[in-house]
């Protein structure tokens, strides 16, 4: 028996995928914002036919985290009224980490089961292996903070996030992105030129000169090659340079993680309004829709890189 509370606005339809696999016994709690509605046809049948019980709750609209902050009121309630159960919070914001920290940091109301995931998929593994009684790595709850490491301890579960997306359907991810850049087999190949010229220069130098300087120049050559890399294949430093002075840094990394997550132009557009709003939206959407395909292919180049 579990409960699944999903922060629509934030994941959309792809936060309920595996909703049709659930039980009678679980129980969803569909959080969406009626400004913002987004869910798909083929999604709503799933939801209509899935064995579990599902409520739909429309999140007040007017201040910010309006919608985070009901969500954590209702998990609180649910806990109160059920107690031993699990609840599963669908979400990628990560504000959401720190109640579930909350409530485990409580002894005297017991040892909840509460975890955080980017989809119901995701959160039925866990599940599964916590009925069965095994140990199994949580791939995306947040380790306990410090002032010290909280910055790290972020990167670390962007990591963790972006892993577990990747191996749920890494294949067919990277087939449509190549298909949709045709220029994808240009810049391999000119890659490929550029680095045999360099291995020619390189190997001419090298003849004239003692083995102590091959090896100077050769550690040089290599900080350069990955600080030009880092220039051209950071989003971070694209959209910083995009957008200049007329965003913040917290903005910047959602913005960047809105570039990722998108799939074309109006995608994006959505994506951008529904997180930061329609004015503040349109204004960052008109900065980045000119150099939109530019930076989805530095994705592709990035994703080549780490690959290698």
């Amino acid at each position: 028996m579990a409960s699944y509370l999903i922060d629509f606005e934030n994941v959309g339809n792809e936060g309920l995928k595996g909703i049709e696999l659930l039980e009678k016994e679980d129980t969803v709690h569909i959080f969406y914002n009626e400004a913002v509605s987004r869910l798909t046809f083929p999604m709503a049948e799933k939801i209509f036919r899935c064995k579990a019980q599902v409520r739909f709750f429309a999140a007040s609209v007017g201040g910010n985290n309006a919608l985070d902050f009901q969500l954590s009121s209702w998990l609180g309630y649910l806990y109160a009224k059920n107690g031993e159960e699990i609840y599963n919070i669908i979400s990628r914001d990560k504000g959401f980490l720190h109640a579930a920290e909350f409530w485990r940091a409580l002894k005297e109301v017991g040892e909840p089961k509460i975890y955080c995931w980017p989809s119901i998929s995701l959160a039925q593994k866990k599940n599964m292996v916590e009925t069965k009684g095994k140990e199994t790595e949580n791939i995306v709850e947040e380790p306990k903070e410090t002032a010290e490491n909280d910055g790290q301890i972020e990167k670390q579960n962007e990591g963790k996030e972006k892993i577990e997306e990747i191996t749920e359907n890494r294949e067919s991810n990277i087939r449509r992105i190549l298909e949709e850049q045709e220029d994808t087999e240009e810049i391999i190949e000119k890659k490929g030129e550029i680095e045999e010229k360099e291995e020619m220069i390189g190997e001419k130098r090298i003849e004239e000169k003692s083995e102590e300087e091959k090896r100077g120049e050769e550690k040089e050559t290599e900080k350069k090659e990955i600080e030009e890399q880092k220039a051209q294949l950071g989003l971070k430093d694209t959209v910083h340079r995009i957008l200049g002075k007329e965003i913040e840094e917290t903005e910047e990394e959602k913005v960047c993680d809105l570039v990722r997550d998108s799939e074309n132009k109006m995608d994006l557009y959505r994506m951008i309004v529904t997180k930061f709003g329609q004015k503040r939206g349109q204004e960052i959407y008109r900065g980045l829709k000119p150099e939109y395909n530019k930076m989805k292919r530095m994705e592709i180049e990035e994703i080549i890189l780490k690959a290698e």
